[in-house]
């Protein structure tokens, strides 16, 4: 869930840059008008995301449909931080958010069917 949360609060954090910056939040966010910077750090966390997704298989505590489904869900999530770095609009940064709403309840469901006790 770590790697989970941080393109999920970077999103948020760049859809409301102006507000945390008008009151003099520091955030990873401040001075990223082009959203490119925000992406691209959504997208490393989000392939940290991937790499960690494996670990359950590869320790032999989740079966193949894991295998398959959890990385595969990070790496759309991946696919939309980078469109969200390279077009840096608000509706590529609000896809992103919304993925990762999904991401969570739907990747925890197959990991529980998954697993092997």
């Amino acid at each position: 869930m770590f790697f989970w949360q941080l393109p999920h609060f970077i999103a948020i954090n760049w859809l409301c840059r102006e507000e945390y910056e008008s009151v003099g939040y520091k955030m990873w966010s401040n001075g990223d008008l082009t959203g490119r910077k925000s992406g691209l750090l959504s997208a490393m966390f989000a392939l940290m995301l991937a790499v960690f997704s494996l670990l359950p298989a590869l320790l032999g505590f989740a079966n193949l449909l894991w295998t398959i489904i959890g990385p595969l869900l990070a790496l759309i999530m991946i696919g939309l931080a980078l469109k969200f770095s390279r077009d840096g609009e608000r509706t590529s940064a609000r896809r992103l958010f919304f993925f990762t709403l999904l991401y969570l309840p739907a990747a925890l469901v197959v990991l529980l069917v998954a697993w092997r006790a």
